[in-house]
């Protein structure tokens, strides 16, 4: 959480805020937790950050300046700075006047967040698959195969059928006769 809010506030620090729409953004001890500050939203049961709700602060008076590099404020939706066309940087379009080109929101390297799940996604249903697979045809495979086997592993089935059904029973009997006494 102190990584969250030490995000914002270098957010807060490269923007113009001419009219402290973000006054109780702070590092003072009566600000100190970002769950309180206007326009942040956070969880519950986590006490993470979950949205920041720019929309909510342009009721005043737009925001200028632009998104830092290199903090968590990139992975929010561009969406979430919507009626703040002064600000600038990813991941939004808009270019900061200091910049070359205007970064492109979208990524085309393969190490995105959105690919590399993907990836582990399908790496998780094929292992669930394979072990499927080989796990059920290894037993069972074995046991269609394997005449000996199979007859060992029913009548083990059958023991502990047995045996369940004898300590049901004898506990049951047990339970009566503590009933009658």
């Amino acid at each position: 959480m102190e990584e969250e809010r030490e995000a914002l506030l270098e957010f807060k620090q490269s923007l113009v805020d001419e009219y402290g729409i973000l006054s109780s953004w702070g590092r003072e001890d009566d600000k100190r937790d970002c769950c309180y500050w206007r326009g942040v939203r956070c969880s519950n049961t986590t006490g993470h950050v979950i949205v920041l709700d720019l929309q909510v602060l342009v009721h005043s008076e737009p925001l200028k300046g632009k998104i830092p590099l290199g903090t968590q404020l990139q992975s929010f939706n561009a969406s979430v700075y919507a009626g703040n066309p002064e600000l600038c940087g990813l991941p939004l379009r808009n270019k900061c006047p200091d910049e070359d080109s205007a970064p492109s929101p979208e990524r085309d390297d393969a190490n995105t967040p959105e690919r590399e799940d993907q990836l582990i996604t399908f790496g998780f249903y094929v292992s669930v698959i394979l072990g499927f697979f080989i796990g059920f045809w290894g037993v069972c495979g074995t046991l269609l195969v394997n005449t000996s086997w199979r007859h060992g592993y029913f009548k083990f089935l059958t023991s502990v059928k047995d045996w369940v059904y004898l300590i049901t029973a004898v506990n049951i009997a047990k339970l009566q006769r503590s009933f009658r006494d």
